[in-house]
């Protein structure tokens, strides 16, 4: 991933656990981009397990839950994620955004932000104008 601004779709293997492959994205992001703020901002989520009941339940009611990459990585090892929109909270000119539907399709988008291709895995390039950015705004009152 060498542009400014691209997008994959990823492929699952077929005994591949999707939380396996999140994972090791969340960690490579968290050991290689120390730098920034370690956290991230989910604006969509169902998921299985104990935090995954919580912040489902808590984004029915809010716009936004605010998630540390530590608090991340729990919920990925300990239940199912069905869907998901979570965004890596780094600046309004560097995003990472992972994207989850119907507990099978994962997108990931990237701004400034890279992933060497052996991290990512299997996945297809699809054009990065297909997705919405996001909120900016956002990024700015919290970084």
């Amino acid at each position: 991933m060498k542009s400014r601004k691209w997008a994959v779709t990823l492929t699952l293997e077929p005994q591949e656990r999707l939380e396996s492959l999140l994972v090791r994205i969340v960690e490579y992001l968290a050991h290689d981009y120390r730098h920034v703020s370690g956290l991230w901002v989910f604006s969509d989520l169902d998921a299985t397990g104990c935090l995954g009941d919580r912040w489902t339940a808590e984004l029915n009611e809010e716009e936004h839950v605010f998630i540390r990459t530590e608090q991340f990585l729990a919920l990925l090892k300990e239940g199912q994620i069905i869907e998901l929109e979570a965004r890596l909270m780094a600046s309004p000119k560097k995003s990472l955004e992972i994207i989850v539907r119907d507990g099978l399709s994962v997108d990931v988008l990237g701004l400034e932000i890279t992933i060497p291709d052996q991290v990512l895995g299997d996945f297809t390039s699809v054009d990065p104008e297909l997705f919405f950015w996001g909120n900016e705004a956002l990024l700015e009152t919290v970084t």
